[in-house]
């Protein structure tokens, strides 16, 4: 490690990493329980900065700053967006999903959809019934194996979501309560390296009336995985055909559901089936 790095953690994810630098020392502490399962010895590959100012917060990453103002309840989601960001821009040879992942069994789970169609909630609804974690915002897989590598960043919960949590609770001081105002970060107990993708799930709804979730042909699991996969436009025909071989090979279930039990029995019952 070099000198000015010295006593800095530093943080991989994926095929990156980094660290953080703040005048929020309280900021600093939080951010290292919430990461510190990803912590790792040697030069981070990317420098976030986190200063205060009379308006709010600046952030800039590799001394360019991204945004300035920022408010202190939004501190940390802008922070953990950043990070998302630097993940997507270092793909190495995996494909990159929009998808929570958890394992069942030995068996991988790709909760895939939109912002807000309930990924987190169920993902820590499933962890907290025995799944083991392997992320909640990207799903990095190897086509050609099918092996789903864990990006175990917290858990991103928003308020909504906040009265299923049962075992987990934010690791948060009191001192920078306020960092949590509008969004929970939880960090599972239990977590995978990695599994075998064997199923998709296509969440649409999770609280609400509407059809159970239920089995769905491989043709659905492909459109969801093309309207959620980071660099297709991009990539083109070659990573479509990519997507394809991932959709042939794993079951898919789709529907909304009345509850979080309801979605979690149906997964697992389709899990103990493969």
């Amino acid at each position: 490690m070099t000198p000015e790095f010295e006593g800095i953690a530093t943080y991989r994810v994926l095929d990156t990493s980094f660290c953080v630098i703040s005048d929020h020392l309280d900021l600093l502490q939080l951010i290292d329980g919430l990461y510190a399962h990803c912590a790792v010895d040697g030069v981070p590959a990317h420098i976030i900065e986190i200063v205060s100012e009379p308006d709010g917060f600046c952030v800039a990453v590799d001394a360019t700053v991204q945004l300035r103002g920022i408010a202190e309840e939004a501190l940390l989601g802008r922070f953990v967006w950043e990070v998302n960001r630097m993940v997507r821009s270092t793909p190495g040879t995996r494909i990159l999903i929009h998808a929570a992942a958890v394992e069942i069994d030995g068996r991988g789970v790709l909760l895939c959809g939109a912002s807000g169609s309930g990924k987190s909630t169920l993902a820590l609804a499933l962890v907290e019934r025995g799944a083991r974690y392997l992320s909640d915002e990207i799903a990095a897989i190897d086509d050609v194996t099918m092996t789903v590598s864990a990006y175990p960043k917290p858990i991103t919960l928003r308020p909504d979501s906040w009265e299923f949590v049962t075992s987990l609770f934010p690791n948060c001081p009191s001192e920078v309560a306020g960092l949590m105002r509008d969004l929970w970060f939880v960090v599972p107990k239990s977590a995978s390296d990695e599994t075998r993708a064997s199923l998709i799930v296509l969440p649409n709804q999770l609280v609400g009336v509407g059809a159970a979730i239920a089995e769905v042909g491989g043709d659905a699991a492909l459109v969801a995985l093309c309207e959620n996969t980071h660099g297709l436009r991009a990539a083109g025909v070659p990573m479509f055909r990519r997507l394809a071989r991932i959709a042939r090979q794993s079951g898919a279930l789709s529907g909304s559901v009345r509850s979080l039990p309801e979605a979690c029995d149906a997964i697992e019952r389709r899990v103990a089936s493969i």
